[in-house]
């Protein structure tokens, strides 16, 4: 019932290829005649995209309280050197927090000699009053043993007079203390404002610096896609705000290419890594390249746009070698060996007819031939039976 289907469908487009128009450039004569070919190997061909097996990304900076506003890119394609400038962002916010900044530890350096030079006139004063103090003790102590040869009402005036001078002088020594202590906290909690406003002007410097990325290797110039809540969205492009650590751009290594395909999940036990593949890039199609599966994901995953397909993300390593011609992105698709095709005959596959569960193929003069199909693959029919290179078949419809 598979092949009946098979068939079905490989018969409207049989009807479509011949109305619009084939020739015997196509392997098909002017009648409508298919001629048998001679193949070397059965293969699995895939479609998908070049891309780097290694990147190295170039990301916004980290500050979750910073826009990252994208002012100057790179151009795409562009070979850059080590150290050139690839991104700049918006500095607005940025040269705003450290004008700001500036602003702050200039007031706050004013600020700190005013409080100095209020600690020192306070200072002067009670020093002064403590030596005026002094002065005035000694005077008493005199006016006391003096005293002592006059009346005792005399002398017990001159003794309070010292012990009021006594007391003033042993508080003023307090007070001169205190606000010692207070005017040097006075000065340390300005000086410690100053610091904090150097290190608003360093981190604003550091956010300055931050809008300004540069290349950490030479190579090409490859943007990357904005992120989303449902993936991949555009690319990068001036103007632009991203997140924090969002890949900004690549610089791929040109010397270690891969192909990512989809796999389709029937031919998945037919692929093993380290299968030899061979590669045409849509851009280059006189050229090939070879490779080999390097990794086969072990998670299926529903194809894009399929009810029912299922595939597997199958990777090929192409070999080694810089060739600058290669740039990441470009439609790629892959042929992987499945098989040999020794004895065989490769036929398209709406030349074969099924009848009774036996298979046919008719000749140009209508004559059948008995075959055993060994595979259908890609519109193509690889089979056994009495056949020969160059034998012209007729299409079934």
């Amino acid at each position: 019932m598979r092949i009946k289907r098979f068939f079905f469908t490989l018969c409207i487009f049989t009807l479509f290829f011949i109305f619009s128009g084939c020739d015997g450039n196509s392997g098909t004569s002017s009648k409508n005649l298919f001629k048998v070919k001679k193949p070397s190997v059965i293969t699995i061909s895939e479609s998908g995209q070049l891309e780097s097996v290694n990147n190295t990304f170039i990301l916004s900076p980290s500050d979750w309280n910073m826009e990252y506003r994208i002012a100057h890119l790179a151009k795409e394609g562009s070979f850059v050197h080590q150290g050139d400038t690839v991104v700049y962002f918006n500095t607005e916010t940025a040269q705003s927090e450290l004008d700001e900044a500036l602003a702050q530890l200039e007031i706050q350096q004013e600020k700190y000699w005013e409080v100095l030079e209020q600690n020192a006139v306070s200072l002067k004063e009670k020093e002064n009053q403590l030596q005026q103090l002094n002065l005035q003790y000694k005077i008493n102590l005199s006016r006391v043993e003096q005293a002592k040869f006059e009346s005792d009402v005399r002398l017990k005036e001159a003794q309070l007079e010292l012990e009021k001078t006594i007391l003033n002088l042993s508080k003023t020594k307090d007070n001169l203390a205190s606000s010692k202590i207070i005017n040097q906290k006075k000065a340390d909690l300005v000086h410690l404002e100053i610091r904090q406003a150097e290190v608003r002007i360093s981190r604003a410097k550091n956010k300055l610096a931050d809008m300004i990325l540069i290349a950490p290797k030479g190579g090409m110039v490859i943007y990357q896609r904005q992120r989303g809540m449902s993936g991949g969205g555009e690319k990068i492009k001036v103007g632009d705000s991203v997140w924090p650590r969002s890949p900004i751009m690549a610089i791929p290594d040109l010397d270690a290419m891969q192909v990512k395909v989809k796999l389709n999940e029937i031919d998945r036990p037919l692929v093993m890594e380290g299968q030899k593949a061979n590669i045409t890039i849509e851009a280059y199609p006189d050229s090939l390249f070879s490779g080999e599966v390097h990794s086969i994901s072990k998670i299926v995953e529903k194809a894009d746009g399929a009810n029912n397909l299922k595939t597997y993300e199958m990777i090929i390593h192409l070999l080694p070698g810089t060739n600058y011609r290669l740039k990441p992105g470009l439609s790629a698709v892959a042929v992987v060996e499945i098989d040999s095709a020794k004895n065989m005959f490769e036929v398209p596959s709406w030349c074969v007819e099924e009848r009774d569960k036996k298979f046919y193929v008719r000749e140009k003069d209508n004559g059948e031939v008995a075959v055993k199909i060994h595979t259908l693959r890609d519109g193509k029919a690889y089979i056994k039976g009495d056949l020969a290179v160059g034998m012209e078949l007729r299409a079934i419809f």
